[in-house]
């Protein structure tokens, strides 16, 4: 099946599901997006990931592997803040009013070295977002349970990943999902939407999506749109890892055609292809870069802004 076809069967399951929705009454917008995928057992909940030193693990030899130290300094994080420092205003002052969410793909393609570029992409957009995010930032995996809330130094990230073995499948609607569904019930039922902060999404993953993302996010924009929700309330930045060209061409139909089909509704959605940081490498990273990645998604003079190449 081609991706524009499957863009637009998706429009017309959201859309059926908003009609049978119209009639059930405003109950219904607290169920699943994702009806077609009933059969698939979802990925187990979210359990807390605690904060403090990742243990070593015990091995059958009774040998204990030794914690992994702290991630050395982004040498390409400096040199893009430096290349920021002229301006007037700091455009990632933005990112103050938001709480930044990393979704990250652990599925088995991501082991190995990908599993390393992951790391070594998001540990400098970790650190800018707990820059501005006082609250810190909240790290969640497609499949592992562990959930880090309110992160706000790089060695918990880099403890965290190191407790995670890539594996299983890749459920990026169904997390992404429970994300947007959770933050929209509650945006919805706040005396006071004013006071309920943006939410700032980041999916870090290396390929296309084995359930319906396309569904989850027509219907979130949707909904936003009903209730007349600032454009700029929700946004979701698509870094791509790798460079599978099917997971390329995805993404792009997620950032550039999505919004367009069954009608139109709000751009939710940005993409970026990751750079290559690996070993202390900076090549493309940069401030445009760095924008980019971080604002595409909710501030779309930046999601314009071409994409930086490997």
């Amino acid at each position: 099946m081609s991706i524009l076809r499957r863009l637009r069967g998706a429009s017309n399951r959201a859309s059926n599901r908003e009609s049978n929705r119209a009639g059930m009454g405003s109950d219904a917008e607290v169920s699943q997006f994702n009806t077609d995928a009933a059969d698939t057992p979802p990925p187990p909940a979210y359990t807390p990931y605690d904060n403090g030193p990742v243990q070593p693990r015990a091995t059958s030899s009774g040998y204990a592997p030794p914690s992994h130290p702290p991630p050395p300094q982004a040498a390409w994080l400096d040199d893009a803040l430096q290349q920021l420092k002229g301006r007037s205003e700091d455009p990632l002052q933005f990112l103050s009013r938001y709480d930044t969410c990393f979704l990250i793909d652990d599925s088995g393609s991501m082991a190995g070295g990908l599993w390393k570029q992951a790391l070594s992409a998001l540990a400098g957009l970790l650190e800018i977002a707990t820059k501005y995010d006082p609250d810190g930032v909240d790290v969640l995996f497609l499949n592992n349970p562990a959930v880090a809330n309110n992160v706000t130094n790089v060695n918990t990230l880099y403890n965290l990943f190191h407790s995670v073995q890539p594996s299983g499948s890749t459920p990026t609607g169904t997390r992404l999902e429970d994300i947007l569904l959770k933050y929209l019930n509650d945006y919805e039922n706040s005396n006071d939407t004013v006071r309920v902060r943006p939410l700032n999404v980041v999916v870090v993953t290396d390929g296309t999506a084995e359930d319906d993302v396309e569904s989850v996010i027509l219907t979130a924009a949707r909904r936003l749109d009903r209730l007349n929700a600032p454009l700029s309330q929700v946004g979701i930045q698509f870094i791509q890892i790798g460079d599978d060209p099917s997971a390329t061409v995805w993404l792009h139909e997620l950032d550039d055609e999505i919004h367009k089909i069954g009608g139109g509704c709000r751009d939710l959605v940005d993409t970026t292809p990751v750079v290559d940081v690996i070993d202390g490498g900076k090549d493309g990273f940069d401030a445009k870069y760095l924008l980019k990645a971080m604002l595409g998604g909710i501030n779309k003079r930046h999601d314009r802004v071409e994409n930086v190449q490997h």
